[in-house]
């Protein structure tokens, strides 16, 4: 075993991966099968998380399925208790699940709001905070934070998600630095996709089911969900502190947004990047008036 060092070959390796029911947890999980990895899928939805389990049954890797609601302390320790005893000690812990709400911020229910900081923030660390003792104790492991690149930047409409994602970000930075601090080879990463073809929250917009409206801004350095995927082994072996995944502009002009905010901010209302989450969200009844307080 290669103890004390970055996980180079991932056969046999033993990864748990939320929201792995579709989407991209569900092509990280074809991934890792690919590399020879053995899984647990943990997902709230049933019948997609067995028809998962079932294509990657074929691949000559352990699979086991736990349906779970991963937005208390309890169910989390659960997942760990289960994920042990399916596959044995966990080297690797995506923490992929997550919620979104497109809409202005008065418009929705509190409650609504708090479910996506419980889950895309408070359900990742609770996970962490369970896995990480093993981890540390083997001085082997990793953990994967699916965030976006809405927690680098601020995106209309998205104020829950962005808080959450930023939350995310922070997070994975503190704990990184913790880990190297006190000589740990326990590696953190962050992957912060943009838009994602054919997944992910902004797949209908980039669909064309909301108009011309919701393209501007939007496809050009968009990225396929695959490519999103084989990111995440590629943090593995390289324990990178994060990715941004999405090529071209997009990374241009987060770079700018982050080193000088009002630049970024007149960028982003230029190139229309904020009329995919706002049409959306008008769409779904949740939107604002524009051009209010002018």
């Amino acid at each position: 075993m290669d103890k004390g060092k970055i996980m180079q070959n991932l056969k046999n390796r033993n990864a748990v991966i939320t929201g792995a029911a579709r989407g991209l947890g569900e092509k990280i999980a074809h991934a890792f099968a690919n590399e020879g990895m053995n899984i647990v899928l943990v997902d709230r939805l049933e019948n997609e998380l067995e028809q998962v389990r079932a294509a990657l049954a074929g691949k000559g890797v352990k699979v086991a399925s736990l349906v779970a609601d991963i937005g208390t302390y309890k169910a989390c320790s659960e997942v760990l208790e289960k994920s042990i005893d399916a596959l044995g000690e966990i080297d690797v812990l995506v923490n992929n699940a997550g919620l979104e709400i497109m809409s202005a911020w008065e418009a929705s229910a509190w409650e609504a709001h708090c479910d996506v900081m419980n889950i895309n923030l408070n359900s990742p660390m609770m996970l962490t905070h369970l896995f990480l003792p093993g981890m540390l104790k083997r001085n082997r492991g990793h953990i994967v934070n699916i965030a976006s690149m809405a927690g680098l930047v601020g995106v209309s409409c998205l104020e829950a998600y962005c808080a959450s994602k930023h939350g995310l970000i922070g997070f994975t930075r503190s704990l990184r630095a913790s880990n190297k601090f006190s000589g740990s080879s326990v590696g953190v990463s962050a992957i912060c996709p943009g838009y994602v073809r054919g997944s992910g929250m902004v797949a209908p917009a980039m669909d064309g089911e909301y108009g011309k409206a919701a393209i501007p801004g939007k496809i050009q350095g968009s990225v396929a969900v695959n490519k999103v995927a084989e990111s995440v082994v590629k943090v593995i072996r390289s324990n990178k502190q994060f990715v941004v995944v999405n090529p071209g502009a997009p990374r241009i002009i987060i770079a700018l947004g982050i080193l000088f905010p009002s630049f970024g901010e007149w960028v982003f209302r230029v190139i229309g990047a904020h009329n995919t989450t706002t049409v959306m969200a008008e769409k779904h009844g949740l939107g604002r008036k524009l051009g209010m307080g002018k």
